[in-house]
């Protein structure tokens, strides 16, 4: 039956906003997942906020995700392959460049299609990164873990994601596709989780060795977490698969154990930290094991493999890793001690839609500057943005002939009066509805007036609109 609906169910309309379209990755051309399932809806998306908003108040970006072990394996599957002498930057801006292209030939309309590794918007992207460590660390929302990396004796080298192969440890994921601390279908574990690691270098079974590294506070926002999830689910225009894939991040930290190794664990119960068993039911070959927080339960792991009980882990909030100790990322500020690391791809990727309206507010200014207005009437940031910005190739899609209402980025991201609306897929549901919401929950409560506020939407495209496989349905559904 048709819902009745009355003028106070009218939607309202922000004075600005921005849309975003999932980035693909730098190390290959687009599918047609990328353009019919996420570039085109955004596109159509963005055009009707034009007409709705005003020309001057929508800013259309995505770009290329430059970073991240995806390209640094490309590039050296490439070079390998046919001798490529190129620079990885080189790589990128090549198939960057063929991306952008591709979206052109559809008359996609992005203000700007940038690159986080490349002009115009690198520099300003370095800068928007070590703000936003600055600003988690003033809060005491970053902390120095010592985690374990994988390390190839015999390549005589810590190995990047992508750099180990391996089977998903979650439970009930059947993924034969885990890389150091995910899988494909976007499960997040440690990496002593998984099972049968393999190098993708020598295929020998590589080493894991402590290193330091920075990871965001993501479990101290569980309850906020809860509450955002429980108005979701409330909210009818919410698909019933986001806030349920939600929750299921929002369980105690358990560990699943197969009843055959019940006589092992019995054996070093009493050595494991504070935990309940729950007994296996009906049928079901494993019991349960729950701890009161990740901590608890990443102490049992050592206990429970020096017994030889074999278990999976269940999905559970996990500080959330920012930086990492490979070259090819965005430098990160010194914290916590923490000298020379980069960005982890996946952070810096959900605040690079922001760096890339910087980069649109900076090229707004230097026009605006070069046609006589003093740079005193221009807002600031948008100024010393402009400084950041070398020489960059021309957009192969058409710029925009005109500048936007205002310069301040906060304005656009940080405004009651604005909004933001992304395209991503539905894979990446823990990314931007997990990780993102408890990383703006903790910047906007840091410094309000001039952080990542909350109000934003999330439009999700299919199954698998940003990543490289299957094309999803091109339909649209909002989020928030």
């Amino acid at each position: 039956m048709t819902a009745h609906l009355t003028p106070a169910d009218r939607p309202s309309w922000p004075r600005r906003a921005v849309v975003t379209a999932g980035m693909p990755y730098g190390n290959k051309g687009l599918h047609f997942g990328h353009v019919g399932g996420v570039f085109v809806p955004a596109d159509f998306y963005a055009r009707f906020l034009r007409d709705r908003l005003g020309r001057e108040n929508v800013i259309f970006v995505s770009g290329t995700d430059c970073y991240g072990s995806p390209i640094m394996e490309g590039f050296r599957k490439r070079r390998e392959a046919d001798g490529h002498a190129e620079s990885i930057s080189d790589y990128v801006r090549e198939n960057h460049d063929s991306q952008e292209a591709d979206l052109a030939s559809f008359g996609v309309s992005c203000d700007l299609y940038a690159g986080s590794a490349l002009e115009p918007a690198v520099h300003i992207h370095e800068r928007m990164t070590a703000e936003v460590i600055e600003r988690l660390h003033e809060q005491g929302k970053l902390t120095k873990l010592t985690t374990k990396q994988f390390y190839d004796p015999k390549a005589g080298q810590f190995l990047n994601g992508r750099q180990v192969l391996g089977r998903c440890p979650i439970q009930g994921c059947k993924s034969e596709k885990a890389y150091a601390d995910e899988c494909d279908l976007g499960h997040q574990f440690e990496p002593e989780e998984l099972i049968a690691p393999k190098s993708a270098l020598t295929g020998e079974t590589p080493e894991l060795v402590p290193v330091d590294n920075l990871y965001f506070d993501l479990p101290s926002y569980t309850e906020y977490m809860r509450e955002h999830t429980e108005r979701l689910a409330a909210d009818p225009t919410v698909r019933s698969v986001v806030s349920k894939t939600m929750q299921e991040w929002l369980d105690a930290p358990r560990l699943f154990i197969q009843v055959k190794f019940r006589d092992e664990f019995e054996t070093v119960r009493g050595e494991l930290p504070a935990h309940e068993v729950i007994e296996a039911e009906g049928d079901k070959g494993s019991f349960t094991v729950v701890f009161p927080t990740w901590r608890e339960r990443d102490e049992a792991h050592e206990v429970l493999n020096r017994a030889g009980v074999r278990f999976r882990s269940g999905k559970a909030l996990v500080p959330f890793r920012i930086s990492g100790n490979v070259e090819w990322g965005v430098p990160l500020p010194e914290v916590e001690g923490c000298r020379d690391l980069t960005a982890w791809v996946w952070p810096e990727s959900l605040w690079a839609p922001i760096s890339f309206t910087r980069a649109v507010l900076a090229r707004d200014a230097a026009k605006l500057e070069a046609a006589g207005t003093p740079a005193s009437e221009l807002a600031e940031c948008a100024v010393t943005d402009a400084e950041l910005v070398d020489d960059a190739p021309a957009m192969i899609m058409d710029e925009p002939d005109y500048t936007h209402a205002s310069l301040d980025w906060r304005d656009w991201w940080a405004s009651e009066d604005a909004r933001a609306y992304q395209f991503i897929g539905q894979d990446n549901i823990y990314f931007y509805c997990i990780a993102q919401s408890g990383m703006w929950e903790a910047l906007d409560w840091n410094m309000r007036q001039s952080c990542v506020a909350a109000n934003y939407h999330i439009l999700y495209m299919g199954k698998k609109a940003s990543s490289s496989s299957q094309a999803p349905p091109p339909l649209a559904h909002e989020l928030l």
